[in-house]
């Protein structure tokens, strides 16, 4: 089965299958996150705005009920998928554009990579850094994953 989702109006940058396989996310140039039945191609909410330029890096929670993104706008934000609203304050810390966000697999962290050479690993529920920033990076953090416990982050 080969579907084709369409609706993003500027390039897209990054793309996740959530755990389950049902839904796809995807984040654009065009500032917009929008998640997608795999099935069907529909759109599962209205698209998800808030970030000022371009979503650099999407992921599901573990649950497939939020979605994290990083942005150029250097935040990193997550949104429940099923109230369709903001699940916490944007993460705000960076100081050059978010390139890289993963979760936990417990859900209570969020990591992000930045082209400020820096990783942070964030709390879901206060927002606040739970670790770093993590400094030593001589170029941009590009790719950012939890291992398999949750306890580190490479």
């Amino acid at each position: 089965m080969v579907n084709i989702f369409r609706g993003h109006t500027d390039s897209v940058t990054s793309v996740a299958c959530s755990v389950d396989g049902k839904h796809v996310v995807s984040g654009s140039k065009d500032s917009t996150i929008r998640v997608w039945n795999i099935e069907t191609g529909q759109l599962v909410a209205r698209p998800f705005e808030g970030h000022a330029d371009l979503v650099a890096s999407v992921a599901f929670s573990a649950d497939g009920k939020r979605v994290l993104s990083g942005s150029r706008d250097k935040t990193v934000r997550i949104r429940d998928i099923e109230t369709n609203q903001i699940a916490a304050s944007p993460f705000e810390g960076h100081t050059h554009p978010v390139s890289s966000v993963a979760f936990s697999a417990d859900g209570q962290r969020v990591a992000s990579g930045s082209h400020d050479k820096t990783v942070r690993v964030w709390d879901v529920e206060t927002g606040q850094i739970a670790a770093g920033p993590f400094e030593g990076h001589t170029q941009s953090v590009v790719s950012i994953v939890f291992s398999g416990d949750g306890k580190q982050v490479v």
